[in-house]
């Protein structure tokens, strides 16, 4: 009796050891998910400060959930951790960061410029 008992206790153990890899990406996943809106609903994609944290989230994850449809269930993990890091770092830098605002009077600025150095380079090349 003991000895089936021991059996069963192994099965349903190891049972759950197989387990494991899906399910911890999975809540990983959600947790990534969560945090990618909160980061989003503080503008993270458009603040200075926050962009890159952002952008590097989004593309561990969608690499994370590539891995976890290889079964690659280690990695998956490892990288939705990542994404899970980068996404709270974009969302504690876009609470503060300031906004990245473009003033058309810049645009205009920069338009000038570039024409002055376009022209400066043509007239070096016919000095030559």
């Amino acid at each position: 009796m003991r000895y089936v008992l021991a059996i069963l206790l192994v099965l349903v153990a190891g049972n759950g050891l197989i387990g494991c890899g899906p399910i911890k990406t999975t809540l990983l996943f959600q947790d990534v998910t969560k945090e990618l809106k909160a980061a989003e609903r503080n503008e993270a994609d458009q603040k200075i400060a926050s962009v890159y944290y952002y952008w590097a989230a989004r593309e561990y994850f969608t690499k994370a959930k590539q891995e976890h449809g290889y079964s690659d269930f280690d990695e998956s993990e490892i990288l939705a951790k990542k994404a899970l890091e980068l996404a709270r770092t974009a969302t504690a830098k876009a609470e503060t960061g300031k906004k990245r605002v473009v003033e058309p009077e810049d645009l205009e600025q920069n338009k000038k410029g570039a024409k002055s150095k376009s022209k400066r380079r043509k007239s070096k090349a016919r000095n030559r």
